[in-house]
Order: C-alpha cells, then structure tokens, then sequence
C-alpha cells in the first residue's frame, strides 16, 4: 500500500467513525468532519509512520516474540484463542487493519461477546479474555502497528472488565477436594480401567498438567522391573516423565513439558499401588467394554512415530483439547451425581431437552472444571497427606510455588495438617 494509499485508506476510516457523510449533510457538517479528520491526522507527529497490519499477521509477530522470551507455549494458547475471537469481530465489523479501530472498541467487543452464543459469557472469562486482547494490542502499539491515539488507555480497560472478586478468581475456585473424591469414586464404580479412569487419576491423584499427560508414551508407563534397573535400588512401578521440546513445541502438537527444570521435567513419578492395577488394566484388558476406552483401542503411532500412552478414541495419542474437554465432562454434576442445577444447564435443558454433550459441557455448565482448577485442588488434596517436597517431585514445580499459588487449603485445614504431625509424635 503506497504513502498515498495509506492516506486516502485513513481518511476513509476517520470519516466512517464520525458517522459517514449523509445525503443531506450541510457543508458545515462536511467542514467539521474534514476538520475532525484534519486534527485526528495531525494528532500524533508520527502517525506517517504507523503501518496497517492486519490482526491474523500482528498475532504471528506477538507469537514468534512469545517464543523468542522462551515462554511455555501452553500458556500462549488462551491468547490465540482470545485472538481469534477478535479477528472474528473484526471481520462483522468490516475492519480490516488494526489501525481501523478506535479507543471505544472494548466496549463494543465485550457488548458483541456477551451477545454471542458460542462464547463463555461469565465475568471472569470476559475479564480475562479482555486481559489477553489488551496484551496484544500493546504489544501492536510498541510496533507501530496502531496509532497511539486508538489505543485504549487502562481506565478505558478497567471500565469495560467486569469486576471479579477474589473468590471467583480460577486460582481461588479449584475443584473442592471433596468434589474430588466423589468423582474418583464415581469413575472407578463406572470406567474402571478405562481411558476416562486413567485420565481422572493423572489429573486428581498425579496432578498431572496437560503437557505431562500428552507426553506420556506407552512405555514410560512401568509396572515391573526392567532388566536395566540398577541392582541396589529397589523397585516401584512407576511413570516416566521427559521433556521433549524438539518434539513438536506449538499448542497441543508438541510433546515438551511445561517445567523445564531438571529435577522435574525428567522424573520418575511413583504410583500407588492401587493405581498401578488400574494402569494394568488399561493396557492390558480394557473396560468392561473391551478394547473400547483402553489402550487397546489404538495401536499405531503418532505423527511422531512414538505410542502415546493416553490414545484418543480416533487419534494415536490424546490430544490436549480432548484432555480439557474430558476435564469439563468428568467436573460436571450430572457426570458423576444428579443433574446439575446451574443456571447454564437448567438454561440448556429447557431449550434442547437434553443435557449438553460431553464435548459442549464447558460452553455450558457453570460447576465444571479445567485441567488447571482440577489441579489445584488436587494438590491441596495432596498437600493434606505429604510434605511440601514429595508433592512438588509428583505434580512437577518447586515447594515455594506450591506454597505460594496452588495450595488453596484455609486457616482451619492447614492447622489439621499441623495437628496431624503435630499430635502423632
């Protein structure tokens, strides 16, 4: 696009934001526009050198610097797609560049949210959804690639997020440890042995994230002594976790581990005993339904040429969607008790006559959990039985961390722990 272009294409955006020329605008009302349009240019002495980018290419810049700072690529995947969502607003709005936009445009993309179908709608997914977009488009400002002016300013942002108090906050709403337990009860009654059994023991009693769980080959599952196990150190079945980051590394394609500690992106993770028969189950017998659900379903390997130890039920290895979408399923009341009261089920069951479908359960029901809640309250489960250290060897991240941001555990339960080892000397 030539500087002439670029001009003209600007005028043509000021004079579509001031409302367009009627048919029977005054020339006055022509000269204040011009005026309007005259002062917008001039406003900011580098606007000449603001360039238009469309959104789909400004993410692709945001995403190469998000891996050039060597940030977790998990951890960018709610960013795309916070973004994607946009550049589908974008597009009904008919604005092409981000340099279409103004300073308003929170405002209207959050009204255009709340009214989508598709879309999560409750305040803490708005907020942070906002959060993210807000991110991206400072990241564009430092660029040059949206004029200063149009680029809304924090108390702009901070008027359109809904408030969230600290008790909705995902860190402050993991999954109730007694959640929890009856779930794992429900799914060992219901799918022993099976994919879904196997799944819920990785996230509630492992604490495994989502990484940890897709990079689980068949064969990092051991349940007896291999012949190079060193003879002075006693055996354990057990589940073998390394980092891979040659493997893949972008959203859920790669294998790479989200810790890239030592310590803890190669270890060894010891099961319970009673895990370890359903482990064995699962590889060797099935469900109560054959190969159906186990890790007989599947025999040929991935992309990669390796056997991933969670298979899904049409792919050689689970992929990380279908471990959040299984999450959701397996959080929701209706899954392991009663049907769910929530407004968004009782909502849902009034217009279709049903429950929603597993693989809809999270667009929906307002009591599920994701794989990072679950975890949450599984390490304050576990935290109720173990130190700080063994916990942090079996879910993967440092004491001071699971001290400082998983533990959700209040004044009441963390003083039974300390009568628990207290009381018992």
């Amino acid at each position: 696009m030539s500087d002439t272009d670029t001009t003209e294409h600007r005028v043509e955006r000021q004079t579509d934001r001031t409302g367009g020329i009627a048919s029977e605008s005054t020339n006055a009302d022509v000269d204040a526009i011009a005026e309007a349009v005259a002062e917008k240019l001039q406003h900011d002495d580098g606007a000449d050198d603001i360039e238009d980018q469309r959104p789909k290419w400004v993410f692709k810049q945001f995403k190469e610097h998000w891996k050039a700072d060597e940030k977790a690529h998990s951890a960018l995947q709610p960013y795309e797609s916070a973004w994607r969502q946009f550049c589908e607003w974008m597009d009904e709005q008919g604005h092409i560049y981000l340099t279409d936009l103004t300073a308003s445009f929170p405002g209207r993309h959050d009204d255009w949210i709340v009214a989508h179908d598709e879309y999560d709608k409750t305040k803490l997914s708005r907020s942070m959804h906002l959060s993210r977009i807000k991110t991206v488009v400072r990241h564009a400002q430092s660029r040059g690639w949206i004029d200063p002016s149009d680029v809304p300013d924090d108390e702009t942002w901070d008027a359109v997020k809904p408030e969230v108090d600290d008790d909705e906050k995902i860190r402050s709403n993991p999954l109730p440890p007694e959640r929890g337990e009856q779930i794992t009860k429900w799914v060992r009654a219901n799918h022993f042995g099976g994919r879904a059994h196997v799944l819920w023991l990785l996230l509630f009693r492992y604490g495994f994230r989502v990484s940890a769980i897709r990079a689980l080959d068949r064969d990092d599952l051991r349940l007896s002594k291999p012949d190079d196990w060193p003879e002075e150190q006693g055996f354990q079945p057990h589940l073998r976790l390394k980092d891979r980051p040659e493997l893949g590394g972008e959203d859920d394609k790669g294998l790479p581990l989200k810790n890239k500690r030592e310590e803890l992106a190669g270890r060894l993770v010891p099961l319970q005993p009673e895990h370890a028969e359903v482990f064995r189950h699962y590889v060797e017998n099935g469900s109560e339904h054959g190969a159906t659900d186990s890790r007989k379903e599947h025999d040929e390997p991935d992309e990669y040429g390796l056997y991933g130890l969670l298979t899904g039920e049409h792919n050689a290895r689970l992929s990380g969607r279908t471990v959040r979408e299984r999450a959701h399923w397996l959080t929701c009341p209706t899954t392991y008790g009663d049907e769910c009261q929530c407004d968004g089920c009782r909502e849902y069951r009034a217009e279709h006559g049903r429950n929603p479908y597993p693989s809809k359960v999270y667009k929906h029901c307002n009591e599920t959990r994701s794989p990072h809640q679950v975890r949450h309250g599984a390490i304050t489960s576990l935290l109720d039985d173990h130190s700080h250290s063994t916990v942090a060897n079996i879910v993967g991240t440092s004491p001071d961390t699971l001290r400082d941001v998983y533990d959700r555990a209040d004044e009441y339960r963390r003083m039974n722990r300390v009568a628990d080892d207290w009381l018992s000397g």
